[in-house]
């Protein structure tokens, strides 16, 4: 035994001076190199100054050709993404059929009633289930799945809307009808939205959220584009009934395309928990408890509710400030809502392939502190001279629709980074119902001061108010 154990100690001892004479050799061989390296040491020198130079000049074209080839890989990366692929599809298809419907049936509501006032009532109600049910609504989005929400809210909604259009053409739609219709389509949205804000987290890498979320918004503003604009035609050629029931399709269309295209989808970790009364009104007080103790995310909620708040009288009073004071009329409304449409598209699609390089948190502030500059110096357009003074107005236009995208895809993705995935939904909820609130707040705010301050003045006023909102976002979500 002991002959065994020495010899297995004389073997260990063999290994470890083999192990050690590499060492020895590299020890034995640095005198060498650095005799090696000192005679280099003059060429070294006299080249030095000329290769930091050519180092100097090349990193910057090198740095963006490697920024560009990284957006190009998460793009390629997000088109193989089957799920996100599907998700982005569907929601191509839905927004098409949404901008087809804004003008489609208004023009329906206006034949039927010819009431300008009941329109008036039904872009109301149609707010009230976002601000009745979204709290309500976030508690279902984190126990039921994604798939089935989003599935069945397109499907009622197609069945909806296809309903409208045989009643209208045979005759026997009434004006109760409308209501009744509105809320049931702005319940499925209610519960809609969230759902697919808190999906995207689970379909793609964190890394890949901003230029997601990006993307798809960016892909829904030109379906939104290219609805308005096939809207006239489609009105002209197959009647409001042709129309809507084209726009009740979308919806089934994108529905089958989720049902089908979605595949793997991961259960939600409270779906087994009976959901009693109070056990949901413990649940919906969670999210707003974690909202408020959370100072990233409470800062995020808050600043983007205010933004809202403060865009209102911009797109409010636009028509009149183009009527009145530019003297520029319908096609002057045009170019000015076309040039924030293409900016929002550019803007979009700048941030999906460079906004990584950024915090989230500099990109919303420097975006918001640009729209507000663009908001307050839009006014001043007024003092130029007669076409001039509608060029400026759509370059500001351009520039404050290109900065939208560049503070609301990162709001989202720092959201979605920060919730944790079990109270994502009432948190998106929550954000979508405060800035759902702020349209009639601030449509109520905007009807009483413009009767005391003028146009220009209440834009400037608005314009310097975001500005300030942007400084103080970024004084609190410095640090993170």
């Amino acid at each position: 035994m002991e002959s065994q154990a020495r010899a297995e100690e004389r073997e260990k001892e063999e290994k470890m001076e083999e192990r050690n004479e590499p060492m020895l050799e590299e020890t034995l061989v640095l005198p060498h190199v650095e005799e090696q390296a000192s005679s280099d040491e003059a060429h070294s020198d006299s080249t030095g100054e000329a290769q930091n130079q050519t180092t100097s000049e090349d990193a910057m074209p090198n740095r963006e050709e490697e920024e560009e080839q990284t957006g190009k890989k998460t793009l390629l990366q997000l088109l193989r993404n089957r799920s996100y692929l599907t998700l982005l599809m569907a929601s191509v298809i839905s927004r098409f059929g949404d901008s087809l419907d804004s003008i489609a049936y208004s023009w329906m509501v206006y034949e039927l009633t010819g009431s300008k006032a009941l329109m008036g009532l039904l872009f109301g109600v149609n707010a009230l289930p976002n601000l009745l049910v979204g709290p309500f609504a976030g508690v279902l989005v984190d126990r039921w799945p994604n798939k089935p929400i989003l599935v069945i809210s397109d499907f009622v909604r197609g069945s909806v809307v296809c309903v409208a259009a045989l009643l209208f053409f045979t005759g026997h739609l009434a004006a109760w009808h409308l209501f009744v219709f509105t809320i049931i389509q702005s319940t499925m949205e209610a519960l809609c939205v969230p759902a697919e804000k808190t999906l995207i987290p689970e379909l793609v890498p964190h890394k890949q959220l901003l230029s997601a979320n990006s993307y798809l918004s960016t892909a829904s503003r030109l379906a939104e584009l290219g609805g308005l604009g096939a809207a006239g035609i489609l009105i002209a050629t197959l009647g409001i009934t042709g129309a809507i029931l084209i726009d009740s399709f979308t919806f089934l269309i994108s529905g089958l395309i989720l049902l089908f295209g979605l595949t793997r989808m991961p259960a939600k970790p409270q779906a087994s928990e009976k959901l009693t009364p109070r056990r949901y009104m413990m649940m919906m007080k969670e999210g707003f408890v974690f909202i408020h103790r959370n100072k990233l995310l409470f800062a995020a909620v808050i600043t983007a509710a205010f933004i809202n708040f403060c865009l209102t009288p911009f797109n409010v009073l636009l028509p009149a400030f183009s009527k009145d004071l530019l003297n520029s009329g319908p096609a002057g409304l045009s170019y000015m809502s076309g040039a924030l449409t293409v900016g929002m598209i550019i803007g979009g699609i700048w941030v999906g392939a460079r906004g990584s390089r950024y915090s989230n948190s500099a990109l919303i502030s420097t975006a918001l502190a640009l729209i507000g500059a663009m908001y307050a110096l839009f006014s001043l357009t007024i003092i130029l001279p007669d076409g001039v003074n509608l060029i400026g107005a759509v370059a500001a236009c351009f520039v404050m629709g290109m900065s939208i995208p560049l503070a609301s895809s990162p709001l989202m993705t720092l959201l979605q980074q920060k919730t944790p995935r079990e109270i994502m939904g009432r948190i998106m909820a929550l954000m979508s119902m405060l800035m759902c609130a702020m349209m009639p707040i601030g449509g109520w705010f905007t009807a009483g001061l413009s009767e005391v301050v003028s146009v220009p003045a209440l834009f400037v006023i608005m314009g310097l108010m975001v500005v300030l909102a942007a400084a103080l976002f970024r004084r609190r979500t410095k640090a993170f």
